[in-house]
Order: C-alpha cells, then sequence, then structure tokens
C-alpha cells in the first residue's frame, strides 16, 4: 500500500506490515481480497468494491481493481492492483462517470443495507420509494410498481422528509442533489445486485 492509501485510511506503515490479512483494519474482507487475488491471475477481471473504516472510526469505500503480472513471455507471476480509497460523494461521482463499463464488471462486498442507513439514512424501501419519486412518478404510479398501497408510499415520503429535515416534496429533491443522489441508478443497481 503507498502512503497516499495510508494517509486516507489513518494508519502508518507499521500498522500493516508484517500483519495477516485478517488481522488488518479491513481484514473482514481478506476472503473477498484473497479471491480477488486469485481471480486476477487467472485473468477474471473485475472492480470489486468494499466499505473500510479508518483508524478514527471514519466509513470511507474502496474501489479495487486488479491485473495479472506478467512479464514479456506472458507467463503470470503474480497481481498488480489498484485501489481508489474515496467518501460516499467521490464514491458517487465515481460510479456515476464510470457506469457504462464498471458495473457489469463489478462486485459489491459492501452490507447495502447498513450502507443506506448510514450514509444517507434511509432504509431499502425509502431508498426504492426515493429512486422513483425522483423520476417525477406519482403516488399513484409508485405504488403498484412496489406492490404497495398509496397511503405507504405517502408514509415512506414523510420518513425521509423527517429524516433529512425536508418541509415538503420540493426539498427531497434539493437533499438528494446535495447528498450527491442526482444518479439513483448506481444505488438502484447496488440494491439489485446484492438482493
Amino acid at each position: 500500500m503507498n502512503n497516499r492509501g495510508l494517509k486516507q485510511l489513518q494508519l502508518q506503515e507499521k500498522d500493516i506490515m508484517g500483519m495477516p490479512d485478517k488481522a488488518l483494519p479491513f481484514g473482514k474482507y481478506a476472503h473477498f481480497y484473497n479471491s480477488h487475488d486469485y481471480s486476477a491471475m487467472e485473468e477474471i477481471i473485475y472492480f470489486q468494491l468494499d466499505d473500510c473504516i479508518t483508524k478514527n472510526g471514519e466509513k470511507i469505500f474502496a474501489l479495487s481493481h486488479k491485473l495479472p503480472l506478467k512479464d514479456e513471455d506472458g507467463k503470470i507471476h503474480g497481481v498488480i492492483g489498484f485501489t481508489k480509497f474515496m467518501n460516499l460523494h467521490q464514491l458517487m461521482n465515481n460510479l456515476n462517470s464510470k457506469n457504462t463499463f464498471l458495473t457489469p464488471n463489478l462486485k459489491i462486498n459492501v452490507n447495502v443495507d447498513d450502507w443506506l442507513k448510514t450514509t444517507i439514512n434511509l432504509s431499502r424501501r425509502e431508498m426504492e420509494v426515493l429512486y422513483y419519486f425522483l423520476q417525477g412518478k406519482s403516488i399513484k404510479l409508485i405504488a403498484p410498481l412496489l406492490h404497495i398501497t398509496e397511503r405507504t408510499v405517502i408514509f415512506h415520503l414523510n420518513n425521509i422528509k423527517s429524516k433529512w429535515g425536508c418541509y415538503n416534496k420540493e426539498d427531497i429533491y434539493t437533499k438528494s442533489f446535495e447528498k450527491g443522489l442526482k444518479n439513483l441508478t448506481i444505488i438502484w443497481d447496488l440494491l439489485v445486485m446484492r438482493s
């Protein structure tokens, strides 16, 4: 790991050198990291999204891409990997900008339900209602799409307003934009992929 990655995780070299994978601050994903390495060596290439906790407890995300490390004869000797650490807003911007090629090749190791509660402060169902609401769909259209009653849609919209400190539906649009949710397709894809 380079110095920039260590700094973003609020670690020092001594915190990780010589440590087994499972003992690292992000050790709960050791199995995923190792399987990502093995896949890269078999030339199965994909992006991997993990959540990480910094030394002071801040939640950030790691988007990794690993490739086989080959010699001039094409023989594989190992793996070279690239990881970008980012906060929620940076993650949304990255996923939005790379969506055309990233989404089909993305493995997600983030507990999306937990992530929605802690970063966006919405439940999965509230997020689903918000997804359609931000597309301009009416309550009458949202209800059958989610197989719930119109009253339940209103209930979820009121919860969103309450959680985000909104006074009306227009405020929901403003808050969504402020939270980096201008393109909810990415979050919707995350929800569907983890279902």
